[in-house]
């Protein structure tokens, strides 16, 4: 599937869906805190096997 750039308007809108979500010197932001080292590796761990889906 061909990756398309989304204009600026659409970002906007999605991120108007997404509060916790901002644009940041034009990259997608969000910060996350987890209450373990292990729980935030888990979730780094899920987020990798996720993208690496995605990129296939």
């Amino acid at each position: 599937m061909p990756k398309t750039k989304l204009t600026d308007k659409e970002i906007t809108a999605a991120i108007a869906k997404l509060p916790e979500w901002k644009v940041v010197d034009g990259k997608l932001n969000k910060s996350f805190k987890f209450d373990s080292f292990v729980d935030a590796f888990t979730f780094m761990t899920k987020v990798a096997m996720e993208i690496s889906m995605v990129r296939r």
